[in-house]
Order: C-alpha cells, then sequence, then structure tokens
C-alpha cells in the first residue's frame, strides 16, 4: 500500500563495569550482605596494624566526622567509593507504522509508535542477584506508546499526538481500551 510503513525491531544491550555505589545501596545492611563482602574490612583496634589504619583513615582529610569517634570505637571500614561493578541488561522491542496520504491540497501523516521493555535489569556486583527495575522511580516504564496526526495544507499544518508510559502493560489495557 502506497505511503504505508512497518517496522520492529528486536534489541538487548548489555552494559559491563558500571560506575556505582554498592554498598550505598543498602548501607543498614551492608555488614550482613555477603554480595558485598568485598566492600567490608573488618577491623580490630587491638591489632596494632589495624589501629594504623584506622588512624590513616581518621586522619585523611576527608574524613568528615572529625575526632566524634575514638579508634577504639572502630570494628570495619565500609567502602562506599564509586567502583566499576555493576551490570545492566536491557532488552525490549520496538514497533512503528506510518501512513501517508494525500487528499486534494492537503497532507495527512499518521503514525504510532511503542517501546515494550522485555527486561532492565541490574546486578550491583558480580556476587549479587540481578534486580528487575521497570517502572521504579528514576528507570524506564515496561511500555511507552506514542501515537500522531498531522495535517498539512499549503503553508498551513497542525499535529495531534498522545503518548503513554505504563509500568504495568495489564493497566495499560484498562486505561486505553
Amino acid at each position: 500500500v502506497a505511503g504505508l510503513t512497518f517496522g520492529a525491531t528486536l534489541f538487548e544491550t548489555s552494559f559491563n563495569d558500571r560506575i556505582g555505589q554498592p554498598v550505598l545501596t543498602n548501607l543498614a545492611g551492608a555488614l550482613n550482605d555477603p554480595t558485598l563482602s568485598a566492600f567490608i574490612t573488618q577491623l580490630d583496634a587491638s591489632r596494632p596494624a589495624d589501629l594504623a589504619r584506622i588512624n590513616a583513615l581518621i586522619s585523611d582529610p576527608s574524613y568528615s566526622a572529625g575526632t566524634t569517634y575514638p579508634p577504639s570505637a572502630f570494628g570495619a571500614v565500609l567502602d562506599a567509593r564509586f567502583v566499576n561493578t555493576a551490570k545492566l541488561r536491557v532488552r525490549g522491542l520496538d514497533l512503528n507504522a506510518g501512513f501517508s496520504f494525500e487528499r486534494g491540497a492537503d497532507h495527512f501523516d499518521l503514525a504510532a509508535n511503542a517501546s515494550y521493555l522485555l527486561a532492565y535489569s541490574r546486578q550491583l556486583t558480580p556476587t549479587s542477584a540481578a534486580k528487575d527495575l521497570q517502572g521504579l522511580a528514576g528507570n524506564p516504564a515496561r511500555l511507552r506508546a506514542r501515537a500522531s496526526g498531522a495535517w498539512g495544507h499549503g503553508p498551513y499544518g497542525a499535529t495531534l499526538s498522545e503518548e503513554i508510559a505504563v509500568t504495568d502493560v495489564a493497566r495499560a489495557a484498562r486505561l486505553h481500551p
């Protein structure tokens, strides 16, 4: 059919060694989380080598607690620096369709596209489980769709479009039957 176009793309992208701060994602439970053990150093202030390390950390200009805690109060050091350790995996399907036609002196363009994420998961450390992040704040929705229609007549024109982003596809069906 003249003026009709369709497209589909299945994609998968993996990012390795992403920058992150794994300890800060579970700061309250970091000492008990086995996936963060590589970022935890247990210390015993009664051992001279550990005491020297504690004193070096306390005297570092970037240490912000000052002399609030004595060296004997330290039992562990949590490494919350930025590190290249995370993995991100994105898989999805992009679909698009368009139809352009003329009616007399008028030109019309109809278009629709959708992107459906099959997976959007992050693994913070090599030993942690991958976590699905679709639909969570700051992360992409499972489904994004846009439809538009445009009309042109000589120097005049107008475009109307609608876009939705939905974390739950069943909800999208209820909202836009």
